[in-house]
């Protein structure tokens, strides 16, 4: 059952995936039931899968929470195998996600062209590959794969755990890097698509400084049990913070998902959405 210092993660868990059902949710009907809408853009589908993979990461951790070190149990094999997928994704989307905002800021023109039709598959596509086979080293030893916290594993485990520290750190420094130069790049507009456009910017460095930290401290609280409660708190503090607060952070920093949000909340009925289309604050 949950440990002490899983139950800060597990109150974390259950706020954070109750937002993100909404997301979901939201993004669905955006996506699969409106014709036509400002959110049907490659930028919003990949945060779209970066949710839906969260969640299943939650059901996946929850179920190894509840279930404990069970040797055998399927459920535990299956968990093990997608949160160590999902450990490397989060690296793979905050690239991607950093790539997106340079060509959307620095080179408007070819963002345009790359990042819709054949070439938005084929990156989306590549997004789900990649994780997938950063694992395939791992599957050369089954059981530790799947039951990796039974002694004989140890070792084996904290090199898989060093492996994807390094690749998760290695691409969101790169981001950063990305999108640091467009920020240098971009042209000087005062435009609101302009603002918008600037503020997923920030949306964007701050995921990658947060899985930047929970990859490093992660790692760190498997390799000293002497600090290993407060290190692993830590951790997942960054890693919910990552996930969760950049999230909620759309609904300041970008006034078209604020604006559908609030209108798929239907909070319109309240005056909070103008009839001109703007976003104001409750009076």
């Amino acid at each position: 059952m949950f440990d002490r210092e899983n139950r800060v993660v597990l109150a974390g868990f259950v706020i954070g995936q109750s937002f993100q059902f909404v997301f979901i949710i939201f993004l669905t009907n955006e996506f699969l039931i409106k014709r036509h809408s400002q959110l049907q853009q490659a930028y919003y589908y990949v945060l779209y899968i970066t949710y839906i993979l969260d969640t299943l990461d939650n059901i996946a951790w929850f179920y190894y929470e509840a279930v404990g070190n069970k040797v055998g149990d399927i459920g535990v094999a299956i968990s093990h195998v997608f949160i160590s997928y999902y450990i490397y994704s989060i690296g793979t989307s905050s690239f991607l996600l950093s790539l997106n905002r340079f060509t959307a800021v620095a080179y408007p023109s070819v963002h345009l062209k790359f990042w819709r039709g054949k070439s938005l598959y084929i990156i989306l596509s590549v997004t789900f590959i990649i994780p997938f086979l950063m694992e395939v080293h791992a599957l050369t030893d089954i059981d530790c794969k799947f039951y990796p916290f039974v002694d004989k594993c140890e070792s084996k485990t904290l090199r898989n755990l060093l492996i994807r520290t390094v690749y998760n750190t290695t691409l969101s420094v790169a981001a950063l890097g990305i999108v640091t130069v467009a920020v240098i790049k971009a042209p000087k507009h005062s435009s609101a698509l302009a603002k918008i456009e600037r503020n997923t910017v920030i949306y964007t460095m701050a995921t990658s400084i947060l899985v930047i930290a929970y990859s490093i401290f992660y790692y760190l609280s498997n390799t000293n049990l002497s600090t290993y409660v407060v290190v692993y708190n830590i951790a997942f503090a960054s890693f919910g913070i990552h996930q969760y607060g950049p999230m909620m952070s759309l609904l300041f920093l970008n006034s078209v998902f604020r604006k559908r949000f609030l209108q798929f909340l239907k909070l319109h009925h309240f005056g909070v959405v103008k009839k001109r289309g703007e976003v104001t604050t409750i009076m």
